[in-house]
């Protein structure tokens, strides 16, 4: 496949090279993708926690919400642990 840059895709590219962030364009554009690639990786993974955990948790909250905690007491847990875990 060939792809052109435009002017200042061609800038940013030959900056990261100047600043040797890279040894080639090639290089760099690879890079760039294999980021691009991993950040869609990662998002289908938040997408699928939020659809197989997050959503059915919160639709059983909603059953009944009086079993929940309350975010005040839920911070004090966090952050306790949080203490003793700095402290130990």
């Amino acid at each position: 496949m060939t792809m052109r840059l435009t002017p200042e895709q061609e800038a940013i590219v030959a900056a990261a090279l100047a600043r040797g962030l890279a040894t080639s364009a090639e290089d760099f554009v690879s890079e760039a993708l294999r980021k691009q690639a991993a950040a869609l990786a990662h998002e289908g993974e938040v997408d699928a926690w939020l659809r197989d955990v997050v959503v059915p948790a919160h639709q059983e909250f909603m059953k009944n919400p009086a079993g929940g905690i309350p975010a005040h007491d839920l911070l004090t847990t966090i952050r306790a642990r949080r203490r003793a875990e700095k402290d130990g």
